[in-house]
C-alpha cells in the first residue's frame, strides 16, 4: 500500500512538472500508466489550469478529453476559465466553454472570468465571454462591475464596447462612485480619435470613465485589495 501510494504520488508530481512545462507528449505518457488527471501542485493548480494559464490549446485539449474538471480551481480560485480569459487566450478560452465551463465560476475576491478579461484589456476575450452568456452585471466582493473595471483603467474602447453589449452604467452609481467631470487627457484623447464615434457615446464613455476614476486601474484587486 505504502509503494503504490508513493508511486502515485511520483507520477502525479511528474504530471504537475510536465504540464508545468507544456510537455504535452510526457501528460500523454504519464496519464497512460495511471497519473490522475485532476492531480493539483502546491498551489493546486490541475493539468488543465496550467494548460490554460499558457494558452496550450493542445495541453487543454488533451486534459479535456481524458476527462479533466474544467471547473476545477486553484488555491486563489482560479478555474481554467479564469486562467484563459485573464491571458487573453480566446482559442483555449472557447475549448473550455464548450465543455461546460463555468462563466461565472468566481475567484477568491469575486473575480469571473470577465472581469479578469476586461481588467486587464483583453477586448475579444471579453466580447466572447459576454456573447456566451457571461453576466455584464456580476459585482466583485469590491461592488465593482466589468464595466465599472473598464472605466477605472481608462479603457475607452472598453467601455464602449460592454456599453453597446448592453451594460448598464447604473449600476456603477449605485455601488457609491460619485461622478467627477471628464478628464481631458489621454483617455479622452484616445476616445476623441475614434473615427466614427459620435459626440454623444464620446460624452457617455468619458462620463463613464469620470465615475470610476478614483478606482485604481485593474487586477490588483483581484488579489484581494481593499477598495
Amino acid at each position: 500500500m505504502a509503494a503504490a501510494a508513493s508511486s502515485a504520488h511520483e507520477l502525479g508530481k511528474e504530471l504537475s512538472e510536465a504540464a508545468f512545462q507544456g510537455d504535452v507528449s510526457r501528460v500523454k505518457q504519464l496519464l497512460d500508466i495511471g497519473a490522475h488527471i485532476d492531480r493539483r501542485n502546491t498551489y493546486g493548480c490541475t493539468p488543465l489550469i496550467l494548460g490554460a494559464v499558457k494558452g496550450n490549446h493542445k495541453l487543454v485539449g488533451l486534459c479535456l478529453n481524458r476527462g479533466a474538471d474544467p471547473n476545477a480551481n486553484d488555491e486563489s480560485g482560479w478555474t481554467p476559465l479564469i486562467s484563459a480569459a485573464a491571458n487573453g487566450f480566446d482559442a483555449v478560452s472557447t475549448l473550455l466553454l464548450s465543455c461546460k465551463a463555468n462563466l461565472e465560476a468566481r475567484d477568491t475576491s469575486g473575480w469571473t472570468a470577465l472581469h479578469c478579461a476586461v481588467a486587464n484589456g483583453h477586448l475579444t476575450t471579453a466580447r466572447l465571454l459576454v456573447e456566451c452568456g457571461a453576466n455584464l452585471e456580476a459585482k466583485t466582493d469590491a461592488g465593482r462591475t466589468a464595466l465599472c473595471l473598464a472605466a477605472a483603467g481608462g479603457n475607452a474602447s472598453m467601455v464602449a464596447m460592454l456599453l453597446g453589449l448592453g451594460a448598464d452604467e447604473g449600476i456603477v452609481d449605485s455601488s457609491g462612485w460619485k461622478g467627477m467631470d471628464p478628464p481631458i487627457g489621454a483617455v479622452g484623447d484616445r476616445l476623441s480619435a475614434q473615427k466614427g464615434a459620435g459626440n454623444w457615446e464620446r460624452r457617455r464613455v468619458l462620463s463613464m470613465w469620470g465615475s470610476c476614476v478614483g478606482l485604481s486601474s485593474a487586477s490588483p484587486d483581484r488579489g484581494g485589495a481593499s477598495s
